[in-house]
C-alpha cells in the first residue's frame, strides 16, 4: 500500500463532522488571532513594527534578497515576534490539514462513497501543510542566523512558499468542483455517476 493511500485511509477511518467542525472552528480561530486582532502575536502587529512589511507567508513568491530585506525591515523586535508567530504556526499547520483533510473526506464519501480511489484527494492538503513546515522552517533558520544571510535557504524558502499556494490553489479548486457537483445534484440537473 502506498504512503498516499495509508494516510488517505487513516484520515477516513478517523473522520468524523464533530472533528471536522472541531478542527474548523480552531482554524478560524488562528485565522483572526494571526491576521485580524491586535493581540501582540499577529500579522497586524509585525507590519506596524516592520513599517508594513508583514510576514513572508503571505507573499505567493518572494527571492532569498526579498527574503533579506523583509528580515532586516522587521528590525530586532519585528524578528523575535516573527519567531514566536512561526511557532506557533506548526501547531495551525497540523489543524487546518485535518479540518481541510476531513471536509475533502467528507464531500467524496457523498459524491463517491467510501472505497473510491477518489479519497485519496484527501491528502491535498497536507502537501499545502509539507510546504508550509519546510517555508516555517526556512524562515526561522532566516531570522536564527540574522545577519547572516544563506541565499540557499532563502530561495528554498520562496520556493516552497510558493509550492503551498500552489497546493492551495488545487485545494480551492476541487472543493470549487465538487461543490458544484453537489449543487448541481441537489436540484436535479447532474446525477451522481462516479463509480462507488
Amino acid at each position: 500500500m502506498s504512503v498516499i493511500r495509508r494516510i488517505s485511509c487513516w484520515i477516513v477511518r478517523r473522520y468524523t463532522t464533530t472533528w471536522m467542525i472541531i478542527f474548523f472552528l480552531i482554524s478560524f480561530i488562528f485565522l483572526w488571532l494571526f491576521n485580524v486582532s491586535l493581540f501582540p502575536i499577529s500579522n497586524q502587529e509585525l507590519i506596524k513594527l516592520s513599517g508594513h512589511q508583514g510576514m513572508l507567508d503571505r507573499m505567493f513568491f518572494y527571492s532569498a534578497q526579498d527574503a533579506f530585506t523583509a528580515l532586516k525591515n522587521y528590525g530586532a523586535l519585528g524578528r523575535k515576534l516573527y519567531l514566536a508567530i512561526l511557532f506557533t504556526d506548526f501547531f495551525f499547520i497540523i489543524v487546518y490539514n485535518l479540518a481541510f483533510s476531513f471536509l475533502i473526506t467528507a464531500i467524496l464519501l457523498i459524491i463517491c462513497g467510501n472505497g473510491s480511489a477518489w479519497l485519496k484527494l484527501n491528502v491535498i492538503p497536507f502537501g499545502m501543510g509539507f510546504f508550509d513546515c519546510i517555508e516555517n522552517i526556512c524562515i526561522v533558520v532566516m531570522l536564527k542566523i540574522y545577519p547572516l544571510n544563506s541565499k540557499i535557504i532563502g530561495t528554498i524558502s520562496g520556493l516552497a512558499t510558493l509550492c503551498k499556494w500552489v497546493f492551495a490553489l488545487v485545494l480551492l479548486s476541487c472543493l470549487i468542483y465538487s461543490g458544484i457537483l453537489i449543487f448541481l445534484h441537489c436540484f436535479g440537473f447532474w446525477k451522481y455517476t462516479i463509480k462507488r
